[in-house]
C-alpha cells in the first residue's frame, strides 16, 4: 500500500512539472533559431582582384592640342616670304593658295617665326615692306582657299621656275607633268621640278590668266576649294 502512494505521489510531481521543462525546452530552441546571421561577424569579400585590374587601368592619355589656325595675317608672313617684285597680284593669289594648302596639312613642319618662312608687315623690309598692301589684298581674295584632287587636300611642292617642264615624281605620283615654256624666257635654272612654276605661274597670270586658271594649268587634276 505504501509503495503505490509513493507511486502516486511521483507521478503526480512529474505531470505538475512536465508543462514547465516543455515550454523551457521549446524556449531554448526557438531561441536558437530565430539568432539573425547579423549577429556573427560575416566573412570579409576578397576583392584584391577587381582592385587590382582598378588600379591597371590607365587614364586616356590626352591628345596634344593641335596648331592654331592659320590667320590671314600669317599667311599674308608666309607671301612675303616668298615675295619677288615681278610677281603680279594674281601670282600673289595663287603662291597664297599653295602655301595654304600645304600648312593645312603639315603645320608643325612651318616655324612662323623664322623669317625665311614667314614676315609678318611689322618685319617687312625694302620692297617686301613697300608691297605689303598687295600681298595682304591678295590673300584676302583667297584666304582658306586650298588644292584639292578627288576631295583630298594634297601637298602641292613648287619652285621659282623650271627648265622648260616640270617633272613626275615617284615622291607626288598625283602630279602631272606639264610644258613651261615660259620659263626659258628667265633667267630659270636648269634643273627640273615637280609641281608649280611660280615663274610660269607669274608669265600666265601677266598674259590675262586669272590665278585659278593659271593654277589649273600646272594642276590639271585639281580644283580649289
Amino acid at each position: 500500500m505504501r509503495i503505490k502512494v509513493i507511486f502516486i505521489i511521483i507521478f503526480l510531481l512529474t505531470m505538475a512539472f512536465l508543462p514547465i521543462i516543455v515550454s523551457k525546452c521549446t524556449a531554448t530552441k526557438t531561441t536558437a533559431a530565430s539568432v539573425s546571421t547579423a549577429d556573427y561577424a560575416e566573412k570579409p569579400t576578397d576583392n584584391s582582384t577587381e582592385n587590382s585590374e582598378k588600379s591597371t587601368i590607365k587614364p586616356q592619355q590626352e591628345s596634344s592640342e593641335s596648331k592654331a589656325e592659320l590667320t590671314d595675317a600669317e599667311l599674308c608672313g608666309m607671301v612675303a616670304a616668298n615675295y619677288d617684285e615681278s610677281y603680279c597680284e594674281e601670282t600673289l593669289k595663287a603662291l597664297a593658295v599653295i602655301l595654304y594648302t600645304n600648312y593645312c596639312l603639315a603645320p608643325d613642319d612651318y616655324d612662323l617665326k623664322d623669317s625665311r618662312i614667314c614676315i609678318l608687315e611689322s618685319n617687312a623690309e625694302n620692297s617686301v615692306k613697300e608691297n605689303y598692301n598687295t600681298i595682304k589684298s591678295a590673300v584676302s581674295a583667297v584666304y582658306k582657299k586650298a588644292l584639292c584632287s578627288n576631295g583630298k587636300v594634297l601637298y602641292i611642292p613648287f619652285t621659282s621656275s623650271t627648265n622648260g617642264k616640270t617633272s613626275s615624281s615617284s615622291e607626288y605620283p598625283y602630279l602631272t607633268a606639264v610644258a613651261s615654256p615660259w620659263d626659258s624666257y628667265s633667267n630659270a635654272n636648269d634643273d627640273e621640278h615637280c609641281g608649280v612654276s611660280l615663274n610660269g605661274i607669274n608669265y600666265l597670270c601677266n598674259d590675262g590668266y586669272s590665278y585659278a586658271q593659271a593654277l589649273q594649268w600646272y594642276l590639271p587634276d585639281f580644283t580649289i576649294q
